[in-house]
């Protein structure tokens, strides 16, 4: 059974997408310069306020949730997401424009293209992102491993479910072992771990347990079919 890379790693990854996004922002609006005023060296005003922008949507992304776990969420919902949050951007930025008065400043094209760019380069990177955890999926990892022990029609309904729910990252490993009939401590493996026997009138389970962590959690538990 392969490890979840990213089970371990979600903060890391979070936080990763976090910093990216607003260099992103800054990036958006220098392509945006380049485009439609063709020149890669934006006047200090242009810097200032790309860089203005990206601090602000460090604060903004995580309060319209585009960091709220993903997992059974659509592209489609998660573009919406970040769509929200560039209309916010763009309501700031239009805002601080009108109440500035630098509207002679700063190219009023420019800006709109500031803005598809941006949305543009954060959709590319959510698909990017996507594509990337698909893979791992398809590979092995990123999945939730789970057994589901029951002979009845409530473990087919939930193993059925499951196998329609490609989102979910749930490897399916159904077995009908039948009514439950005991339950036996073995020994205590190498490095702590509880070992159990589970009995099923077709078949056995092994359990292993890690010992508790110090909040009182188990830290990873890990099981096999007997043969």
């Amino acid at each position: 059974m392969k490890k979840s890379l990213l089970k371990s790693n979600a903060s890391l990854l979070v936080w990763l997408v976090r910093l990216v996004d607003p260099l992103l922002v800054i990036m958006a609006g220098w392509l945006a310069h380049r485009w439609y005023l063709h020149t890669w060296s934006p006047p200090e005003h242009y810097v200032l306020a790309m860089i203005g922008i990206a601090m602000f949507s460090f604060a903004l992304f995580p309060l319209v949730g585009i960091y709220a776990p993903q997992r059974g969420v659509t592209l489609f919902e998660e573009t919406g997401r970040l769509v929200n949050a560039w209309l916010g951007i763009a309501a700031v930025w239009f805002g601080y424009i009108f109440l500035s008065k630098s509207g002679n400043d700063f190219s009023r094209a420019w800006s709109l293209w500031w803005i598809l760019f941006g949305v543009g380069a954060h959709v590319t990177l959510r698909i990017a992102i996507r594509a990337t955890l698909r893979e791992l999926r398809r590979r092995g990892y990123n999945r939730r491993h789970i057994v589901i022990v029951s002979a009845g029609r409530l473990g087919r309904d939930i193993a059925l479910r499951l196998a329609r729910a490609q989102w979910s990252g749930t490897k399916q490993a159904f077995a009908a072992m039948g009514p439950y009939k005991s339950i036996t401590f073995k020994k205590v493996a190498p490095g702590g771990a509880d070992i159990y026997n589970v009995s099923f009138e077709r078949g056995d389970i092994e359990w292993r347990i890690a010992p508790l962590t110090a909040n009182g959690k188990i830290e990873s538990m890990f099981f096999r079919m007997m043969p």
